[in-house]
């Protein structure tokens, strides 16, 4: 639905607020058709992905219903922050593709969607465990559905058909540019690194990864990042490329004289090299994210 299309709707106080409210019960309803094609083997799955889908058209009408009731449009005056991003990879040894995906997306929501997802194994097959992981992430998350409905949905999905029996690691996280605050979502992955006034705070998980069983659950943690904090996020074949794993990156980001997201980023890539004479025995993955 078009904005010239609103002017046929008669007896809506705020037009931005219903158009937006349509459009996201669309694309649930286009969820709803594509999703239904893809699990028809497996009933009980399904099941649970309508009622999450009900969930959340149920959701946007009650919004429709509030803004036409009150008419008032809330606009959100932000604190201003904004994001320094940075990616690096490097491939297995012998790979010609790179099991790791990552993803750095502004939602229609207005949060920055950060992330890196590690497929089973390496080369092709894992490329494209991880990657369909992020793309339903996002594509999920822009419907309007909850970060536990969305998870809940991507691991049936990664169960049936052909995705059976492969998992991906998960590794994301949501910020608000208006005030900082930040959701960490963990499935199977690796320590996220906070770097604040040269101090270093670990943030673990020991959930499984998505797809790895019926009911995965994964741990979600709050932090409310301020202008300066820098947030750095690997993938296990950076953390397992010293034997000291989540150690040697605090001691590390710890030792380090930069404030530049860039060289963070190298450096810590330079460091799982090294640490194994420059070979790399699985596909690494470094996002670093500095608060501006």
């Amino acid at each position: 639905m078009e904005e010239e299309d609103i002017e046929n709707i008669r007896g809506c106080i705020n037009h931005t607020a219903f158009l937006n409210g349509v459009n996201s019960a669309y694309e649930l309803y286009k969820l709803d058709t594509d999703w239904k094609n893809k699990v028809q083997e497996d009933k009980k799955l399904v099941a649970k992905q309508l009622r999450g889908v009900s969930m959340a058209i149920e959701n946007v009408q009650e919004e429709i219903k509030e803004v036409q009731k009150s008419g008032v449009g809330v606009a959100l005056l932000g604190t201003g922050l904004k994001l320094e991003v940075i990616s690096k990879k490097q491939i297995k040894n012998g790979s010609l593709v790179s099991g790791d995906s990552t993803v750095y997306q502004k939602l229609k929501n207005g949060k920055i969607l950060l992330g890196i997802s590690d497929g089973m194994g390496s080369g092709e097959t894992a490329a494209k465990s991880s990657q369909k992981l992020l793309e339903l992430l996002e594509k999920y998350l822009n419907a309007g559905l909850e970060k536990n409905v969305a998870i809940d949905l991507m691991n049936s999905y990664m169960m049936v058909g052909e995705n059976k029996e492969k998992y991906a690691t998960l590794d994301a996280l949501l910020f608000n540019e208006d005030n900082g605050e930040t959701d960490i979502i963990k499935f199977g992955a690796c320590p996220t690194y906070l770097l604040i006034d040269g101090v270093v705070k670990t943030i673990s998980s020991k959930s499984l990864p998505v797809g790895a069983i019926i009911n995965v659950e994964g741990e979600i943690f709050r932090e409310k990042l301020e202008r300066g904090t820098i947030v750095v996020m690997v993938s296990d074949g950076v953390l397992e490329a010293n034997s000291q794993k989540e150690k040697w990156i605090k001691n590390l980001l710890e030792s380090i004289q930069t404030e530049d997201a860039q060289k963070i980023a190298e450096m810590v890539i330079q460091e799982a090299l090294d640490a194994n004479l420059g070979i790399a025995k699985d596909d690494m993955t470094v996002t670093v994210m500095k608060v501006c």
